[in-house]
């Protein structure tokens, strides 16, 4: 399956991350993206290096029952 890269611009909207923030873990090099599976409550952190990764780490895990809880 092909993935599309969003715009880095539409990162922020997509996943409602506060400019200040995606802006912060852009200079540092690193963000975690933190993700659920349903009734049991069971959350992940998973690192991206970049922006670029976000969609691709989100939709492995959505694959795989995960639902998207945001950026810490």
């Amino acid at each position: 399956m092909k993935f599309e890269k969003i715009p880095n611009e539409s990162v922020d909207e997509k996943y409602n991350i506060p400019e200040k923030q995606m802006n912060e873990f852009i200079k540092r090099g690193w963000m975690g993206i933190t993700i659920e599976k349903g009734e049991s409550g069971l959350k992940l952190t998973e690192s991206v290096a970049s922006i670029e990764d976000i969609e691709n780490v989100v939709d492995k895990w959505e694959k795989k029952g995960y639902k998207f809880l945001g950026v810490n």
